[in-house]
């Protein structure tokens, strides 16, 4: 065995380093020494039978190089510096302090991506502005499902052309309401904000003070990816105590790539990048102040392994784990034609080549205050992969998912001993463990939203779903949308001892899912679009709140089981509930404290310990409360039933908010059928106003000529 430290005289940068581990052939070990080194360490075709760098100092690899520069003053408010010209960065560091890219509105931090106004103010506040190519527009996307993001090429029509990059998989649409714009010399205002001039190489700054110079280190984050490993299967590779750091965003700078039908994009700038190869692990490292994925693993892996790393800062993906489309024989995407409705290769199953990560395993992690621009993000995000455990990791101050599963292809991912809170902040309609599973079966028979045609989709559900999902142990914490959130064809899970907390567990479309032993304070249950022939289990499960199982859109033929439960505090009302006639679930009285400390019995409920997450990682809040849940009364009118829009029908209808009102019923002989309003649509606005159900909104709504904006199948459309 060969043990070196690093740098030596033969050996100075991270491309020698390379160059000469490229010609080992025994067992290595590298010690780096403490300091910071700037460049990219690669690794392709290794002959060693393993390689370990370490860095028992703490060593920093860099996409960051440092500057001094001597900056002056040309205006009351802006100073500048040459810094060359034509170089290729969109973040930076001022004496080691992160700088903000000039924009409007200002930065604020807490607020929805720090600080928005509406696209036709900016277009406004822009006007004037000799030019406005070469700006980026953020936004929201229109049904708040992660973000969209565009490079601004010029004006047209009194507003802004824009080119969208691409980084949502469900439609280009902004949130027209949820915007900022940076990258414009004019917008340079602020306290640390800046703005680079490529052509004439001058790096601005903002200074309000009474000096004439200033001296600073200027860090330009350059690189997107500092760690490339490919065809890596013969050599055991690990990687011990380092600090990846300051790296540039991949946003504009790396396509975005859009597979099959989950909501997710995908950028492959990372950090680290991991492709065909096995026996790779990061241990004891830290992942901070990040423009694109933590690490990236891509295509055929084996055996890759994450323990005790900190992600935190990071514009993105803590770890994406992806495989190759040509993995999976269900083909169809949202893309055109692609999104089919028949069944293409029934009689294949599983996977269709080797080409998807396997074995693949986060433990002891944090994941804090990621996806700080790229709002579709979360802190582990699995698409086209087998066999993912993420265990005992801390996942907080997320705008999204902390652990998003895209499609059942192919299983077999187990979430065990987690701790997800402060999730959801920016985005909606999802919850902090999320879910999709629109696979071969799930538009069979037709593209819909109410989980229609169950008995026929049923039998192909497991086609790409090779080994169950385990959701075992975990604690999910919110305040908005729902906790763990299987959605549109989600199948073959156990959802067992997870404590919810605020948020609940929700079924949608799918088949096999068996939820048993979890406690749910201030939350419930959710059913939605269930299958007929669904055959989903939920028992011994203890869930407080006054209502404690939500349904939308119920298909007759359904096989649900809701048996043993005990139902604690729901309204009586809540008892008389069809689906749980006759299967022995018990509705008691008693306070959350007593559920928590264990002081009430539940019969068939095996109590579980309630310690979750990384060991010295943060904790959630879990307070108890009264339960001050907000009863708005249905509409019952002589043209139907109707309700109020909240958390649950939005996700069944894919609104974009709360507003408008929920055709629960059409009574017989009613003048809305002539109207053309049918049962599951979402009334919006009549002639252009806000419907709130009142009977003079009715009566407009009836009357020959009005106009109506509707949501149907979780599509906009007008009636006239």
């Amino acid at each position: 065995m060969l043990h070196t430290v690093f740098p030596n005289a033969n050996v100075s940068d991270l491309t020698a380093l390379s160059e000469w581990l490229g010609r080992q052939t025994d067992d290595v070990t590298v010690e780096f020494f403490q300091g910071e080194y700037y460049g990219l360490l690669i690794f392709d075709t290794v002959s060693c039978p393993s390689v370990t760098l370490t860095a028992p100092n703490g060593a920093v690899i860099t996409g960051g190089r440092t500057i001094d520069c001597n900056f002056r003053r040309t205006s009351p408010t802006v100073m500048e510096c040459f810094v060359g010209a034509g170089l290729t960065f969109e973040r930076l560091k001022i004496d080691s302090v992160p700088q903000i890219l000039a924009r409007y509105p200002k930065y604020q931090e807490n607020e929805r991506l720090n600080g928005t106004e509406t696209l036709a103010a900016i277009e406004k506040y822009t006007s004037a502005f000799p030019s406005v190519e070469g700006a980026y527009l953020h936004s929201l996307h229109e049904h708040e499902w992660g973000s969209n993001d565009y490079r601004v090429t010029g004006r047209e029509n009194g507003g802004f052309r824009l080119s969208w990059i691409g980084n949502n998989n469900r439609g280009s649409a902004p949130k027209t309401d949820c915007c900022y714009l940076e990258n414009l010399p004019e917008l340079l205002t602020d306290k640390h904000e800046w703005y680079y001039d490529k052509n004439s190489g001058i790096l601005y700054i903002a200074d309000a003070s009474d000096r004439a110079e200033k001296t600073a280190s200027v860090t330009l984050c350059e690189r997107i990816n500092l760690v490339s490993i490919r065809n890596c299967k013969n050599t055991k590779l690990t990687f011990s105590g380092f600090t990846f750091a300051d790296t540039d965003r991949s946003m504009f700078r790396r396509p975005w790539v859009r597979y099959l039908r989950s909501d997710w994009a995908f950028n492959y700038g990372s950090t680290v990048e991991i492709r065909d190869s096995e026996n790779v692990s990061f241990v004891d490292c830290r992942f901070q102040n990040l423009g694109a994925n933590g690490i990236g693993i891509f295509d055929y892996n084996n055996n890759i392994t994450v323990d005790n790393c900190d992600f935190e800062d990071c514009l993105t993906n803590g770890i994406l784990v992806l495989g190759n489309p040509d993995s999976t024989y269900c083909t169809s995407s949202w893309e055109g034609d692609r999104h089919i409705a028949e069944l293409e290769n029934a009689d294949k199953c599983g996977a269709a080549s080797e080409n998807y990560p396997r074995d693949i395993s986060v433990s002891r992690c944090l994941f804090r205050n990621l996806g700080t621009e790229d709002k579709q993000s979360a802190g582990v995000c699995i698409s086209l992969a087998n066999r993912v455990t993420v265990s005992q990791s801390t996942f907080c101050r997320l705008p999204r998912a902390g652990i998003n599963i895209c499609e059942n292809a192919f299983g077999g991912h187990t979430v065990r001993d987690c701790d997800l809170f402060d999730c959801v902040r920016e985005t909606g309609d999802h919850g902090p463990f999320n879910s999709w599973g629109r696979d071969r079966f799930w538009s069979l028979n037709g593209f819909d939203t109410e989980g229609k045609s169950g008995a026929a989709k049923k039998p192909f559900a497991l086609c790409d779903m090779t080994e169950e999902n385990r959701i075992i142990h975990n604690r999910v914490v919110g305040t908005r949308g729902f906790g763990i959130d299987l959605d549109d064809g989600s199948t073959n899970y156990v959802i067992e001892n997870n404590f919810c907390f605020g948020v609940g567990i929700k079924l949608r479309e799918g088949f096999f899912r068996k939820v048993r032993n979890n406690v749910i304070l201030y939350a419930p249950l959710d059913l939605h679009a269930t299958y007929e022939e669904n055959d989903d289990i939920l028992e011994h499960n203890v869930v407080c709140n006054k209502h404690p199982l939500r349904i939308a859109l119920l298909r007759k033929g359904y096989t649900t089981q809701i048996h043993n439960n005990y139902f604690v505090n729901a309204s009586s009302a809540d008892k008389k509930q069809k689906i749980l006639r006759g299967m022995h679930n018990q509705f008691v009285s008693c306070s959350p404290s007593d559920i928590l400390n264990s002081r009430f019995r539940f019969d068939g409920f095996t109590p579980f310990a309630y310690n979750f997450g990384k060991d010295g990682a943060p904790k959630p809040n879990c307070s108890l409360r009264a339960d001050t849940e907000q009863e708005k009364n249905k509409i019952s009118n002589r043209y139907g039933i109707f309700s109020y829009m909240d958390e649950r029908l939005r996700s069944a209808t894919g609104a974009a908010s709360l507003d408008g009102i929920y055709v629960e019923r059409i009574r017989l002989f009613s003048k809305l059928k002539k109207r053309g309003i049918q049962k599951n649509d979402v009334i919006l606005t009549v002639n252009g106003e806000p419907f709130f159900g009142t009977p003079k909104e009715f009566a407009a709504l009836l009357q020959n000529g009005s106009e109506a904006e509707i949501i149907r199948q979780q599509k906009r459309m007008g009636l006239k």
